[in-house]
């Protein structure tokens, strides 16, 4: 299987959100945190104002605070009113039916609050209007750790791509993007290529997280066969990933991903993930393709693993027979994880695609 997860990065981010090394992009998101101030604001005291033909959050001090789209986004979300309508309307039209909402949900829930993220830098702008209950992940603590990483063990680097996000370029250090948006990281371990495929595997991973609410914090590990100049990962394998939404503890759940799971899978000698792939080529399913569907599908119902159903396993293990040049006995474990996720390729949908592949990678707990 093929992800394009680095390579959406590498084609669509600006110049001055691409950085080369990860202390540059560290010092950049502590810049970011830095120029940062949170506010719990009360929605009976949440108000914006049209300023020069422009939207302005203003609090109890009466200085306005600019939004960006992202912000502006969010609290129109929270007055359940489309951001691109609101958008389209004059300033001071939108105003009126942002404050009309706002005074409605404090009518309703006169205790409810709004987590306001600001940047002070001269101005004021804020970058998000998020729930109470949300537990921000900065991205300076992300890649602060992933800093250390690389210090404790040198062999994992970020990948070469074309500069500039153009093909045919001349190549450099990529894979790193941040803004006071979130921020992305590919890194790669290519010391030793292991055992796996004809040409052999080595390790990498996405880490990827949001301060401003976009998305979650998330942790992508796989093996594959080679990155290419534009940061496709090729012949990806054993894909497992960890998704941990900005709520309640998240901030200790990631840190503990990071410092716990991330860490023991960086860690990790060659010859122990030569081990592992060992033991999944040996792990025999069955002595016909009918016995290895059944011993998924009992797997897949004691691990409770979701997103594969039986049509696809059948499917998987088809692209296993035909592929025994690259994955090796179709009926082992490797064979069959290996099956599935090709396979996998031809669902159009990413999301659905992911969840299969991610569900794929579980099953390889049987050999472990």
């Amino acid at each position: 299987m093929e992800l394009f997860k680095a390579n959406h990065q590498w084609a669509t981010r600006p110049q001055d959100e691409r950085f080369k090394s990860m202390q540059e992009m560290h010092t950049a998101c502590l810049i970011y945190k830095g120029d940062a101030r949170e506010a719990i604001v009360s929605l009976k005291n949440l108000r914006v104002e049209a300023n020069d033909n422009d939207i302005a959050l203003v609090g109890k001090t009466g200085v306005p605070a600019k939004l960006t789209n992202w912000a502006m986004g969010q609290l129109s979300a929270k007055v359940g009113a489309p951001a691109s309508y609101l958008r389209e309307l004059p300033a001071t039209l939108a105003v009126q039916n942002l404050n009309h909402g706002f005074k409605s949900l404090a009518d309703e829930n006169p205790e409810d609050t709004t987590n306001i993220l600001f940047h002070q830098n001269g101005s004021l702008l804020v970058r998000s209007a998020t729930s109470d209950m949300y537990s921000r992940i900065w991205n300076s603590d992300i890649t602060g750790r992933l800093l250390q990483l690389q210090a404790d063990n040198p062999n994992w680097k970020n990948p070469m791509a074309y500069a500039n996000g153009k093909m045919g370029d001349v190549m450099e250090p990529a894979g790193l993007y941040a803004s006071d948006h979130d921020m992305f990281a590919f890194l790669v371990d290519e010391s030793k290529t292991l055992e796996g495929s004809p040409k052999g595997l080595n390790r990498g991973f996405f880490v990827w997280n949001s301060e401003v609410g976009a998305s979650s914090f998330g942790v992508m590990t796989f093996l594959y066969d080679r990155v290419c100049g534009n940061n496709i990962v090729w012949g990806a394998q054993n894909v497992s990933e960890i998704r941990i939404r900005h709520v309640g503890t998240a901030n200790e759940k990631a840190f503990r991903e990071l410092s716990v799971e991330l860490r023991k899978y960086a860690d990790e000698s060659a010859s122990d993930t030569e081990a592992k792939i060992k033991l999944a080529k040996n792990y025999q399913l069955g002595a016909t393709k009918d016995q290895a569907l059944d011993a998924l599908m009992g797997a897949i119902a004691k691990l409770r693993v979701p997103d594969l159903t039986r049509t696809q396993v059948d499917a998987g293990l088809k692209v296993a027979e035909q592929r025994e040049a690259r994955y090796g006995n179709p009926l082992s474990l490797w064979g069959a994880v290996g099956g599935i996720t090709e396979s996998s390729q031809a669902i159009p949908f990413a999301d659905k695609r992911n969840k299969v592949d991610r569900a794929a990678g579980k099953l390889m707990q049987i050999a472990f």
